[in-house]
């Protein structure tokens, strides 16, 4: 179920990625709170250079395709970065790739693994409903993420940029990821802005 929030307050200790692999305990602690962010309000150097190399790579189209994205032009962000394929029929995405430092904090490596195979409910349901949100917009979005699960508290931004091989109908998504500073995740949760989702 997903639920609109007003306000929450900050608990967990330092941020770290999610760990994808990983079930809810018994006392069925999986928390999800998502806020939206406007693409061009995110100021990490990760997030610049994903989007001006995205842009790059579209040129007149819609959106680039896989086989206009060089990885070689972003590897001083390719540990932060997943690669999903979307597919036509459930599970609906995969994880293609997922870079060094995201397996590293989430002590798990999901590439090749599907959605299905996110163990955690309410986070397996944030990635469909914003990995679709972003196969149906065509368009980069992005989020600011809070998870509690039983293993950790999860604060961090996210950028999801479509690709077209057709320039038209999404059929991957490359994702960036930032683990936000403590004080300044502390500070949003205390008192978030509007259109706050919890799963």
């Amino acid at each position: 179920m997903v639920t609109p929030v007003i306000n929450t307050e900050y608990g967990g200790d330092i941020p770290s990625m999610p760990r994808f692999g990983e079930a809810e305990r018994a006392d069925g602690i999986d928390s999800v709170l998502i806020a939206p962010i406007g693409v061009t309000d995110l100021r990490e150097p990760e997030f610049l250079q994903a989007q001006i190399y995205w842009h790059e790579c579209r040129q007149e189209k819609p959106m680039p395709a896989r086989a206009d994205i060089d990885p070689m032009r972003m590897y001083r962000i390719l540990s932060k970065v997943l690669l999903i394929d979307v597919l036509n029929a459930a599970p609906f995405f995969r994880f293609r790739v997922v870079g060094t430092q995201i397996a590293d904090w989430a002590h798990f490596d999901a590439s090749g693994r599907s959605l299905d195979q996110v163990e955690a409910a309410g986070y397996r349901q944030m990635l469909m409903s914003t990995y679709s949100e972003v196969r149906g917009a065509r368009r980069p979005i992005a989020h600011r993420i809070k998870w509690d699960e039983p293993n950790g508290a999860h604060r961090y931004k996210r950028l999801l940029l479509p690709l077209a091989d057709d320039g038209d109908n999404v059929n991957m998504i490359l994702s960036c990821s930032v683990i936000e500073r403590f004080e300044e995740a502390e500070a949003y949760w205390a008192h978030p802005g509007p259109g706050v989702v919890r799963y």
